[in-house]
């Protein structure tokens, strides 16, 4: 099982607030070094994390960075996943949002250490109004922010009072959850996806392709972020049911945008699928992993939002 909390960040522009194509990009760096700042207690001195003594205890290190140890032991992966995703709006062409507009962030946090990490969140969004974002360093203040559980809406912070409501509306997702039967369902890719087989990443995929990769994230997710769940094998006979499910439509299109990664010092062309595929077969066994698939996104660069996906049961 893991812990999810989704939520929105509802902003407020002080200033024109103007963002890039790719806006996810710009925001996600800039909250990395706010946050950085915020939680380091090594800037002075170079803020290094893999030679810091504190990087197994520092929330940027946990969050940012992933330099850390799983029960003492080193990572036995290179790069473990991200215990949140960002998603914000994704644009055709750079934006100006105006004074006086709204700013929509969904960030998704995930694991047993969620209420120690989401204040340090919110302290580094004020920063970053504080400091301002965008080509003009537009400033913004948080006007509130809405945890989502099942369908209700909660506001947990509001700028009036600055408090955070606790305890936090946390999910525990488990995969081997109750369903319902369905035999068709119809998924809708929202963002760009990138999933990646032998080195090359697919321009169509199959529905068995959407379930290892959900699988494989999830698996990883509580290891290295959830305490005291026991480690969750390869359910091989689901594996095989999911090569059983056929393909009734596929209607996939690539999106690709571009950002300048600051750590590599190029620029860099992050590209995926969008589009909808409708499936068939015997598919309520799977209703838990989806359910948990589309809070945790797939494939890679799921930290920049991509790989959302969402599904509806069809007759």
């Amino acid at each position: 099982m893991i812990d999810v909390l989704k939520l929105t960040f509802n902003l407020k522009c002080l200033d024109d607030i103007a963002l890039p194509r790719f806006a996810p990009a710009t925001i996600r760096g800039a909250f990395g070094i706010r946050l950085k700042r915020t939680a380091c207690t090594q800037m002075r001195h170079g803020g290094i994390c893999k030679s810091c003594l504190l990087k197994n205890a520092c929330i940027y290190s946990y969050i940012f960075e992933n330099h850390f140890q799983v029960e003492g032991r080193p990572l036995d992966i290179a790069e473990p996943p991200h215990p949140y995703l960002l998603m914000v709006q994704l644009n055709q062409k750079p934006v100006i949002y105006p004074k006086g507009s709204n700013i929509q962030w969904h960030l998704n946090l995930f694991g047993s250490r969620i209420s120690e990490i989401l204040p340090y969140i919110v302290l580094t969004a004020e920063r970053m109004g504080n400091a301002g974002l965008g080509r003009d360093r537009g400033k913004f203040f948080i006007d509130n922010i809405i945890a989502f559980q099942n369908n209700d809406a909660i506001v947990i912070y509001h700028h009036v009072n600055k408090n955070l409501k606790m305890p936090l509306p946390i999910q525990r997702l488990d995969i081997n959850g109750a369903h319902d039967t369905a035999e068709k369902i119809r998924l809708r890719f929202n963002t760009p996806t990138r999933i990646q087989h032998g080195g090359n990443i697919l321009h169509e995929i199959s529905f068995k392709d959407i379930i290892v990769n959900i699988f494989r994230r999830y698996s990883l997710l509580v290891k290295y972020y959830q305490k005291n769940s026991p480690k969750i094998e390869v359910d091989q006979d689901l594996l095989n049911e999911a090569s059983k499910i056929q393909t009734i439509e596929s209607n996939f299109e690539w999106k690709a945008y571009a950002r300048y990664s600051a750590r590599q010092k190029r620029k860099m062309v992050l590209g995926g699928i969008t589009g909808e595929l409708l499936v068939a077969g015997e598919l309520g066994p799977f209703i838990p992993l989806l359910d948990i698939g589309r809070l945790i996104n797939i494939g890679k660069n799921t930290s920049f939002g991509f790989g959302n996906f969402d599904y509806t049961i069809e007759k």
